[in-house]
């Protein structure tokens, strides 16, 4: 075998080599299975969560796909899907306490428009106040889903 030959080979199999190294070091980097189900299941439950309320997201972000959340978790290190997985509640977040604070504002309005007097925290005629209350004491979807039917309540009593 020619020198230009065995050096083409060498620089091939160098190349393959190098590939491999690094291939082998990706998945030894990759996230834990067992951490990408619960990744995936989250993921999932946050795009449900996010397309009930029109939060209007799009992207691979908000689609409901477990079997490719799962997959895309496999492939990368543990702390980037942790990160996507904190980015995604941060942008939910913010868009449930929108949501919420919209909610309460129109049961405010009917408050009002109908004349039924009632009065306090619950009642405060202030959208940024309630979003600041979802957002700073984070009380979860469910308290806030209670709250709007506590008002609804008071108001179908009005």
């Amino acid at each position: 075998m020619d020198r230009q030959r065995r050096m083409a080979l060498g620089l091939i199999f160098g190349s393959l080599f190098a590939f491999g190294a690094v291939a082998a070091s990706a998945v030894a980097d990759a996230a834990d299975p067992a951490f990408c189900n619960d990744y995936a299941s989250e993921a999932n439950k946050a795009a449900t969560q996010a397309k009930m309320l029109k939060c209007g997201f799009t992207g691979p972000r908000w689609q409901k796909n477990l079997a490719g959340h799962t997959a895309w978790c496999l492939l990368v290190d543990q702390s980037l899907a942790q990160s996507e997985t904190d980015v995604r509640a941060t942008d939910l977040k913010d868009c449930t306490c929108h949501w919420y604070a919209d909610q309460t504002m129109v049961q405010i309005a009917t408050n009002i428009a109908k004349k039924c007097g009632f009065t306090g925290l619950r009642w405060l005629d202030d959208k940024q106040a309630h979003f600041d209350w979802c957002d700073k004491m984070d009380p979860g979807f469910d308290a806030m889903k209670s709250e709007i039917k506590i008002r609804d309540k008071m108001l179908k009593g009005c």
